[in-house]
């Protein structure tokens, strides 16, 4: 599989991008929120105060310190957050966060490319097979894993409709040949330019032109050390609760987002709709073609008789009569060498047939 879609890969097996990092010898690891986490933090928290809703997003993101699963201690890391000299660690936080969110926003552009390979494909078969032993809750899905059930759901809605409608096609065609064959022609050169274009924007995710997008984020650089001064007028903007380049990805972030569910739901629908559409084809053309019953003289006037050659019959003749049908009413009988003159009639071959008697031996 092709490193661009690693990151890809990790959104659907896990849910989400992880990233580990040190603050004062304190290992850290932290993942990118979903779009609901956005949410709940905007209802939680003052929709005034910056500097809380870095807080609680921060506190969201955050899997595991020194190997210590943070799930429960929301409220105990908030208030150690709270506290100003906490500040270095809390932007180092950020810093990552953002990192997290600008790589999934990226990553969600490989999502329809992704689909469109086999890789995806025995993902979604393995998938399916675990959730078969397991208790599955749609609910507990991310947006992008959300969109790939969605995609590889409709997909296999396509691929069991092409094998009916083969099947109808053959069926069809004994009464409308001309009519399924134009119908045939037109949905499998239509099929011909699909399959061509996934292929293609595979291609493109590979080269990776999918970077190459005019979306800010993408060009910011996380590396760089920031000066006292440019940390200064963030902390002025956190407190002001004026809009911050933090502000910016968020947007980004979930704007992408929605974006690729949007997309993939819309590839979903066109999937069913064509599905729909070559069962109406089909359906027409057998629909406009009338039957009409013709009686044994009927058939008879209108099919040419089998001509066959006059040596076949011939020998077929020849042997029904002169092995099969004829009695044998002479032969000669030889003693010592002499043939002696003789009359004597035996039944026909089949005269002998019809009057042996069945036994058990």
């Amino acid at each position: 599989m092709h490193e661009c879609f690693n990151n890809v890969i990790e959104l659907i097996e896990t849910g989400h991008l992880t990233l580990s990092f040190k603050v004062n010898g304190v290992s850290i690891k932290i993942k990118n929120p979903n779009l609901d986490v956005i949410e709940w933090v905007d209802d939680f928290c003052d929709p005034e105060n910056n500097i809380e809703k870095l807080i609680v997003l921060c506190i969201k993101c955050i899997t595991s310190i020194s190997g210590i699963d943070t799930k429960d201690l929301f409220f105990e890391i908030y208030d150690v957050l709270l506290n100003s000299s906490t500040f270095p660690i809390l932007y180092k936080m950020k810093v990552y966060a953002d990192y997290l969110m600008v790589t999934a926003t990226r990553t969600s552009k490989y999502l329809e490319s992704f689909c469109y390979t086999e890789e995806s494909r025995y993902m979604w078969k393995s998938w399916k097979a675990k959730n078969k032993f397991s208790n599955f809750r749609f609910d507990s899905l991310n947006q992008i894993q959300n969109s790939w059930v969605i995609w590889n759901e409709a997909e296999d809605h396509r691929l069991e409709s092409n094998s009916e409608w083969e099947k109808a096609f053959f069926i069809a065609s004994a009464t409308n040949p001309k009519g399924v064959e134009t119908v045939s022609k037109k949905w499998r050169t239509q099929e011909s330019l699909e399959e061509e274009r996934r292929r293609e924007f595979v291609e493109k995710a590979k080269k990776g032109e999918f970077e190459q997008s005019p979306i800010s984020t993408t060009k910011r650089n996380f590396n760089k050390h920031k000066s006292v001064e440019e940390l200064r007028e963030e902390m002025r903007k956190w407190v002001l609760g004026e809009e911050d380049e933090h502000d910016n990805i968020v947007t980004e972030y979930k704007n992408e987002i929605q974006r690729t569910v949007e997309e993939m739901q819309r590839r979903a629908e066109e999937i069913k709709l064509r599905n729909k559409r070559k069962k109406e084809d089909i359906e027409r053309t057998v629909t406009g073609v009338s039957l009409i019953g013709f009686t044994e003289e009927q058939i008879r006037s209108r099919v040419k008789p089998i001509e066959t050659t006059s040596f076949v019959e011939d020998v077929n003749k020849n042997i029904i009569d002169n092995f099969i049908m004829k009695p044998i009413d002479k032969g000669n009988l030889f003693v010592d060498g002499t043939e002696v003159k003789g009359e004597y009639k035996e039944d026909s071959l089949m005269d002998r047939i019809s009057n042996r008697k069945p036994t058990m031996e």
